[in-house]
């Protein structure tokens, strides 16, 4: 029989059967080890800001503390930024350099080589991303920890010497694993392997991908519970917002090209201006941070306990739109200067200002816009256009939320917003900046796996 005929046929008696329940059984294995790691940077992150700030919330990991930050004395705001780039530069530059930036294209480069990422990432990225968020930089958990759980996979295929084509596999595994103990959202999780990593849903992907994320999310109960991440109840939507939707997904999109885009050029500036030690980069970026920090301190960090005040209403029209384009900014300055910190997370957060805000001008206007509605919309709106990842980004508000309500409108919004941005953008989506190093990465991770 045809090499490729077999491989369309995973369940048949070829002998294939053993293989499969042993990629699920070290899929479970990454799965469990990837979540704990990733909780144990959580719980490092949240310890570094309250040692940084003595608030351990305003490391944004826990949407339901006090989104105000008054406390936070305009010093810290100047001076943290920069000295955590500093020390996380020095530890980047010197121990594992790979571990600079976002880490997703990271993951997505070595999916599309042969699935190998160092063992020495699992340190540095837990310790580097925790020096960055810890002291106040304007970064997400996501990228990292995508990162950080395709490196438990890699490490654990070299260690039980599996054949090349199961590393990459295992790579996806601990990454969806990794989102769903993170962030208490397992089936995002394993649609984000599938649909960014893998770019492949053939059976035996997709069982070891949901099978890991399973257990992360299981490993996730067990430590700090079921709650959603957004204490968020919207009731009912207007008939008449559904009309304001469409229009809603062509703003994003615009939002999520020019957040993409601001990434790159800053990256490219960095690259060619750029005469000192890489490792100074980073603390100068949390320098430049620092001033915006001072007028804006729910910038600091990951900035989700401002995304939870902004969807019940908390923030006026002037301060979301300050906190749009400073979301943006503030991510620029920290993670373009390659710091380890993610894109991910600040492109659902600049999507919930930005439906906030539409919210609050279309009240103003006297037209029906839950302001919950749009800004839970415009979040999977801003991150599934500009990470090419509609689906996983939409699965991800609704698990972090638990709001079935908003299952249409949110879903108009994402698939509104990355067609345009499919239009407009000369590669497809924008994921060729948020995933990968250069457009000349291969398009699909090796393997047999990767067969429908």
């Amino acid at each position: 029989m045809d090499r490729r005929v077999r491989y369309a046929q995973p369940w048949a008696s070829d002998g294939r059967q053993g293989r499969i329940s042993h990629d699920v059984l070290w899929a479970a294995l990454v799965g469990g080890v990837s979540a704990a790691l990733t909780l144990l940077t959580r719980w490092l992150i949240i310890r570094a800001a309250a040692l940084a700030t003595g608030d351990g919330a305003l490391s944004g990991l826990v949407a339901r503390s006090s989104p105000y930050y008054d406390g936070l004395p305009i010093v810290s705001r100047l001076v943290l930024p920069a000295v955590g780039g500093l020390v996380g530069g020095l530890l980047i530059a010197k121990t594992a350099p790979e571990t600079s930036g976002d880490g997703v294209r990271q993951t997505r480069s070595a999916l599309a080589a042969d699935g190998s990422i160092r063992a020495r990432v699992l340190p540095v990225r837990a310790a580097a991303t925790t020096l960055c968020i810890g002291s106040g930089g304007s970064a997400g958990t996501f990228g990292p920890i995508v990162h950080l759980g395709g490196a438990v996979g890699s490490t654990t295929a070299r260690l039980l010497r599996l054949p090349p084509d199961r590393a990459p596999l295992l790579v996806a595994a601990g990454s969806a694993a990794a989102i769903a103990s993170l962030l208490g959202a397992p089936l995002a999780g394993a649609c984000f392997a599938l649909e960014v990593l893998l770019l492949s849903a053939a059976p035996r992907a997709v069982l070891a991908v949901v099978t890991a994320a399973a257990v992360g999310v299981l490993v996730r109960s067990a430590a700090v519970g079921t709650q959603p991440l957004f204490d968020v109840h919207p009731g009912p939507t207007p008939a008449g917002a559904y009309l304001l939707a469409p229009i809603l997904g062509l703003v994003c999109a615009a939002v999520a090209m020019a957040f993409v885009r601001l990434r790159a050029y800053v990256e490219r500036v960095c690259l060619v201006a750029w005469r000192g030690p890489p490792w100074l980069l980073p603390a100068l970026g949390g320098a430049l941070l620092g001033p915006l920090l001072v007028a804006a301190p729910q910038l600091w960090g990951v900035g989700l306990p401002a995304v939870q005040a902004a969807l019940v209403g908390h923030f006026t029209l002037s301060l979301l739109a300050l906190l749009l384009v400073g979301k943006i900014v503030g991510n620029c300055l920290t993670v373009g200067t390659g710091a380890s910190g993610g894109m991910f997370t600040p492109l659902l957060f600049s999507g919930a200002m930005l439906g906030c805000a539409v919210a609050a001008a279309a009240t103003d206007l006297g037209l029906p816009a839950p302001t919950a509605v749009f800004g839970l919309s415009a979040m999977a709106g801003v991150a599934g256009a500009a990470a090419g990842a509609p689906l996983a980004a939409s699965l991800l508000v609704l698990e972090t939320t638990r709001a079935p309500s908003i299952v249409a409108p949110l879903l108009i919004v994402a698939a509104v917003s990355t067609l345009v941005v499919r239009l407009f953008q000369r590669h497809k989506g924008s994921a060729v900046n948020l995933c990968r190093r250069s457009a000349s990465t291969p398009a699909q991770p090796k393997g047999d796996w990767v067969q429908p």
